[in-house]
């Protein structure tokens, strides 16, 4: 299994922070057009509550971790709807066994991107250069969508 390095990741964020806005919605709809499935996966709960807030959210962590994957070296799959349903019945397990254990090991071993987690973990969690938060309720909601997305790409490319 391909493990993503702090090294990948801060290339990316390079990237991703320092490219101009038409690059970033090239990279964005590449990313986009390529896994539709994916992408609903990731935007759904943005689009159902209608929360413009927490799809830019979205929209910067999908195109960051889909250009951490990409510069990974690793060619992703067409992930479909089966896939994404498959992994998310058994991610929901988890996360209630989680919720009732609190044992965050058992979370990482099951998506198997403990530097990519703690990234995310740390990134959602830490205030911003203005000194801005993201408030907690869309924190736990982008972690676990985030960490679902992370947990995909990383069993797809498994197979």
């Amino acid at each position: 299994m391909l493990q993503i390095s702090e090294e990948v990741i801060n290339t990316s964020i390079e990237f991703i922070n320092s490219a101009s806005e038409d690059v970033l919605n090239d990279y964005s709809e590449r990313y986009a057009d390529t896994q539709e499935s994916l992408v609903g996966y990731v935007f759904q709960t943005a689009a159902e509550d209608d929360d413009d807030e927490l799809l830019s959210y979205f929209v910067y962590y999908y195109t960051l971790i889909m250009h951490i994957f990409e510069n990974s070296g690793k060619k992703l799959p067409v992930i479909d709807d089966a896939f994404i349903d498959a992994f998310h019945e058994d991610y929901l397990e988890l996360i209630d066994e989680y919720t009732e254990s609190e044992d965050f090991s058992e979370l990482v071993d099951f998506i198997g991107q403990p530097v990519l987690i703690d990234f995310l973990l740390h990134d959602i969690s830490t205030a911003d250069d203005e000194g801005n938060m993201i408030d907690e309720e869309m924190q736990n909601i982008l972690s676990m969508v985030l960490i679902g997305l992370v947990g995909i790409l990383t069993k797809v490319e498994g197979q």
